[in-house]
């Protein structure tokens, strides 16, 4: 194809698509859930709009598939605010909801490390998610809706309620191996709690900027890697790539290696990594195990000590 005939990809205010919340996106989503749970370990059923209960109305709710854990969901076509997470606590005590998801065009970090600070207290009773929505067109297509989930809880809700429930063993090595991490870098204060998510294979931990997190991976061709992952997708921080990497060999210099400095791009998702790479995986011997787990422990404390001065630097 040429390169001519390729067309701009356009960010679009959601609320030109849907300008009224509860008339226009609330029956939206519940017509469409399957645009939702495409990021969720779950699938919904037993889909309710405007379901009342005592604290008022709560926009969605649900059931997970396959069983009765009760869901709700608030929508908010805006940034996240206090009158919503007010909300979200409200209708889950009032509904007895085990399972909250809270959709916004943007979450404050206020709002982020409240959510995150729950998911680790309420440990086996209660999950929160987070889900970004941001629409974007190409050329003269309709406006496409995209759902990130950026806040999720570390652990499994008590009770089956992932699509597949039954756990590999690898999954329970991962975990044991990263929550090792995980407890080590908060009992050196490099990171706390209330910043951390996870998946299978990697955990993730908070910057000070939005969509700009450190992780802790293993990747699919058995090897480890720590590194700086910069989420594009949120408007500023196409800069900060730019900016990080101008200042490069200058970065190289105080972490005292080369670094690997990667642009990634899958339809309209684009982001940037800037990593550090060990051979080895989770099945590899004890002791290469305790040698990688000490090796991604050191990295991610001096990526941050790096790192952080710059990424306040580019925002200002």
């Amino acid at each position: 194809m040429p390169v001519d005939d390729l067309n701009d990809v356009e960010e679009v205010d959601p609320r030109c698509i849907w300008p009224n919340e509860a008339r226009d996106f609330t029956p939206w989503l519940a017509a469409n859930i399957n645009s939702l749970t495409k990021v969720l370990p779950f699938d919904l059923e037993m889909i309710q709009v405007e379901t009342e209960v005592d604290a008022g109305y709560v926009d969605i709710t649900a059931t997970v598939a396959g069983n009765n854990t009760r869901v709700i969901i608030e929508n908010q076509l805006e940034e996240t605010d206090d009158d919503h997470l007010a909300r979200i606590l409200a209708y889950a005590a009032t509904y007895d909801a085990r399972i909250i998801i809270w959709i916004a065009t943007d979450f404050a970090e206020r709002h982020r490390l409240v959510l995150n600070r729950l998911n680790r207290n309420t440990t086996g009773d209660l999950a929160f998610y987070g889900v970004q929505l941001r629409t974007f067109r190409i050329g003269r297509s309709k406006p496409a809706p995209l759902f990130d989930l950026v806040i999720q809880p570390t652990a499994t809700l008590s009770g089956t309620y992932r699509r597949n429930s039954n756990i590999a063993p690898e999954d329970d090595r991962h975990k044991d191996f990263f929550q090792a991490i995980v407890d080590e870098l908060s009992k050196l204060e490099v990171f706390d709690y209330e910043t951390i998510r996870d998946t299978k294979s990697w955990f993730e931990f908070n910057s000070t900027l939005n969509g700009v997190t450190y992780v802790a991976a293993f990747t699919t061709r058995s090897t480890a890697r720590v590194k700086l992952h910069i989420r594009c997708r949120i408007k500023p921080n196409h800069r900060i790539f730019e900016y990080l990497s101008k200042h490069g060999q200058e970065i190289e210099v105080k972490l005292g290696e080369s670094l690997t400095w990667e642009e990634r791009s899958r339809g309209i998702q684009h982001r940037h990594l800037i990593a550090l790479y060990k051979p080895g995986s989770i099945d590899s011997p004890e002791e290469e195990l305790s040698e990688l787990s000490n090796w991604m422990i050191g990295k991610l404390a001096k990526l941050k000590q790096v790192f952080d001065p710059y990424l306040d630097d580019a925002t200002t």
